[in-house]
């Protein structure tokens, strides 16, 4: 690469450069993580308290960088222009947690919160609906046998009737 391809933007703010990626494999603990040829910014180099020797790598355009692996879950490429690409890894450059990894984990906590509510509201509803259903047709059944009592009531009337006149 003759220079840098895009801007990486860490969860804690700090900034590399991208150089290049190798294909993605997974580590020792399973998880599948992608190489990233990284020219770290001088706030990272301090950070880190990174050495000459810990950038074994040299860009085509002379710049010491660093292979670094993050689990391919927390890169997410924003832009992929050839003029403003941006890469943003959610981990810090360590691959540490950051405060936006945690904003993270408490919008999925939410969600499922927000799963079981729904799914207990699905329950109410069901329910309710056998209950509306048991009192509409206890209703079409009150409904019924008042008919038959008033037929009853209405024949009785009406031998009582006709006794009256004979």
């Amino acid at each position: 690469m003759d220079e840098a391809q895009a801007l990486i933007i860490f969860g804690d703010g700090l900034q590399a450069l991208y150089y290049d990626d190798k294909n993605s494999h997974p580590n020792r603990n399973g998880i599948v993580v992608q190489p990233i040829l990284i020219v770290p910014s001088k706030e990272i180099k301090v950070k880190y308290n990174l050495k000459e020797e810990d950038l074994t790598m040299i860009t085509e355009d002379k710049k010491k960088a660093m292979w670094v692996e993050y689990p391919i879950m927390q890169i997410d490429w924003l832009c992929r222009s050839r003029t403003g690409a941006l890469l943003f890894v959610w981990c810090a450059f360590d691959g540490s947690e950051t405060p936006v990894m945690r904003k993270i984990e408490e919008l999925f906590e939410w969600d499922k919160q927000r799963d079981k509510t729904e799914s207990r509201l699905r329950a109410q509803i069901s329910t309710l609906q056998r209950e509306l259903e048991n009192v509409t047709s206890n209703q079409t059944e009150l409904m019924r046998k008042i008919k038959e009592y008033e037929t009853v009531i209405t024949k009785k009337e009406d031998i009582g009737y006709e006794e009256e006149v004979a």
